[in-house]
């Protein structure tokens, strides 16, 4: 079980139990800070930060052992623009 599993776990349990801490989160998602997010889209949040950061690490390796195809890419585009100057 990760850290997310563990807390979410935990703040099921709180809220089930602990009426303060239930009015505390209700209370908490009306703000307009939150924008109106219930508390569990905040944990997961840092879990879903990994596979991005796995996804834009593929493509900078692609980019990197790629090199000729990406600047191709991107020359095209440049002569592109300079048509229309």
């Amino acid at each position: 079980m990760n850290n997310y599993d563990n807390a979410f776990n935990l703040m099921t349990a709180e809220q089930k139990t602990n009426t303060k801490f239930r009015d505390f989160l209700t209370e908490a998602q009306k703000d307009p800070q939150t924008e109106r997010h219930p508390i569990g889209s905040f944990l997961i949040m840092p879990v879903q930060r990994i596979p991005r950061y796995k996804m834009l690490l593929a493509v900078c390796y692609y980019q990197v052992t790629n090199p000729v195809g990406y600047f191709e890419k991107y020359a095209r585009r440049s002569r592109r623009s300079e048509r229309y100057e």
